[in-house]
């Protein structure tokens, strides 16, 4: 009775690790012609020594993006990606900033223009069943900047990579699950290098409801940016340790939402200084379809 019960259990794991191993990511599933927009919500302080004081720096900033689903086909999604909008506000240095693209008086004053400039840079990515970017028209914008564009940047954390599109061969904003097996507590690392930054990320499938799959992240970075302020060249060197969870819809496989906190620490090197300098960064993101 016993030996039979352990060859009754054998042959049932021996069914059933193969169906486990099977079990896959679904293919994303856009519909032509539909719109998926993009909207993401940021908290940040920085917190900066400079001459000996400490300045903290503080900005909350909305962003709104979207993709127009232009073509499918049994293989790959053509997406056409655009900035709709963006706001901020910000304090810091005796300073308060308060900006909506959506204000004509906004668009037109100080901070108008480069702005203007990173919302007009509007690109089509071509992505694969999985999410990964097959092509980006075009391949990358001009990374020049002036003043008041770092300005900008330094009040948004993350704002250019949202504008800029992915490069070929690398995870497109859909990429979210893996290429293999899809079992709660499996994980996984991918990995990403831009101009700017190199990460590593270790992903884990937290869980698996009949609507949503949940994936835990944690992902380390380093990136050096140089910019010029007041003709000087500045270098922002910072290690970014991010946490968070992504919410990717069952059926599609297209991200519902995500929620994730970022602290970093680093040194910004300019005129023969060396300031150190801190950052925390809280994030909401949710995603919405229509058209479809």
């Amino acid at each position: 009775m016993f030996v039979t019960k352990i060859i009754g259990c054998s042959l049932l794991l021996s069914l059933t690790i193969p169906a486990i191993s099977q079990q896959k990511a679904p293919k994303l599933a856009f519909v032509q012609g539909e719109t998926v927009t993009v909207t993401l919500k940021q908290e940040s302080t920085v917190a900066q020594e400079v001459m000996g004081r400490n300045i903290d720096f503080k900005s909350n900033s909305n962003i709104e993006k979207q993709y127009k689903v232009t073509n499918v086909t049994e293989d790959n999604s053509t997406l056409s990606h655009q900035l709709k909008r963006i706001s901020f506000k910000a304090d810091g240095m005796g300073q308060g900033f308060n900006f909506d693209s959506d204000n004509k008086k906004d668009l037109d004053g100080q901070l108008g223009k480069p702005i203007k400039e990173i919302m007009g840079k509007t690109y089509n990515v071509i992505v694969d069943g999985s999410g990964k970017t097959l092509m980006s028209i075009p391949q990358s914008f001009d990374k020049k900047a002036n003043d008041q564009a770092n300005i900008v940047t330094n009040m948004i954390p993350g704002l250019q990579d949202v504008a800029n599109p992915p490069a070929k061969g690398s995870n497109s904003f859909f990429k979210v699950l893996p290429d293999t097996i899809l079992v709660k507590g499996y994980s996984w690392t991918t990995s990403a290098t831009t101009a700017t930054e190199v990460s590593a990320t270790v992903n884990t499938i937290e869980d698996i409801t009949d609507s949503v799959i949940v994936v835990g992240f944690r992902t380390a970075a380093e990136s050096i940016v140089t910019s010029q302020m007041m003709n000087m060249d500045a270098t922002t060197k910072i290690s970014t340790i991010t946490t968070g969870k992504t919410y990717v819809d069952k059926a599609t496989g297209i991200i519902k939402s995500q929620s994730s906190v970022a602290e970093g620490k680093g040194t910004v090197e300019a005129m023969n200084s060396v300031m150190p300098m801190t950052i925390k960064t809280t994030t909401e993101l949710t995603v919405g379809r229509s058209g479809n």
